[in-house]
């Protein structure tokens, strides 16, 4: 954006979570600074300092909307399944996908922006402007993100497993997924003889079958 563009409170800080987001795609997070988002948004270089105390807080608060992000792929997903191992590999395969489409903001989302923003802002020495209150506090994302893949496994194991075996059930799935991103974003002596999409897909499908067999067995 070019010239000073005025915004109210809560436009303001999405309008530059949106540029931190664009930036992060297109340049890497080395390139995210808070004066670099407040010149793409066309504010003053002061405004995101009402928002975000530091770097570590926009990077925390871009890397709560990937998870939301990710969220709403689960959601979509899920709205086309009948049985519990369909839904555990569409979210399986939503999870990947959401990777590999989005690598940056993938690795930003387990890496620094796990980091959790300071909870008042703060405003630049010298600056005229009081800080804006902190934005209200919405449920984790991250942890809504795994609720929903820890919900998906429960269904698939049901009642013939116990809170434990649940869980590690539960790791198990997340670690595949996550797995399976990291190399494939990383290429790391990957060359699958099939394409990449089947390849997921026969990944997770071999998963889901050991642990509907695991179930059956217990």
């Amino acid at each position: 954006m070019t010239g000073k563009q005025t915004f109210h409170h809560g436009d303001l800080r999405a309008a530059l979570v949106a540029e931190a987001i664009g930036i992060l795609r297109r340049e890497g997070v080395e390139a995210l600074s808070l004066r670099g988002i407040a010149r793409a948004a066309g504010v003053s270089q002061a405004a995101p300092y009402r928002h975000f105390a530091d770097k570590a807080a926009l990077l925390a608060e871009v890397s709560e909307q990937g998870f939301l992000l990710l969220q709403q792929r689960f959601a979509q997903c899920a709205q086309c399944v009948a049985t519990p191992p369909a839904r555990l590999r569409v979210l399986g395969e939503a999870y990947v996908t959401f990777a590999l489409e989005e690598p940056a903001l993938f690795r930003l989302m387990f890496g620094a922006g796990m980091r959790a923003p300071a909870s008042h802002p703060a405003v630049p020495s010298g600056s005229s402007e009081p800080p804006a209150p902190a934005a209200p506090a919405a449920p984790n994302a991250a942890a809504s993100a795994y609720a929903q893949l820890r919900d998906a496994v429960a269904m698939v194991v049901g009642g013939t497993s116990g809170p434990r075996q649940c869980e590690a059930a539960c790791v198990a799935a997340w670690s595949l997924v996550h797995g399976l991103s990291v190399l494939l974003i990383d290429e790391a002596g990957i060359a699958p003889a099939q394409p990449r999409a089947d390849l997921v897909r026969s990944t997770i499908d071999l998963f889901v079958r050991g642990l509907e067999l695991s179930a059956t067995a217990s």
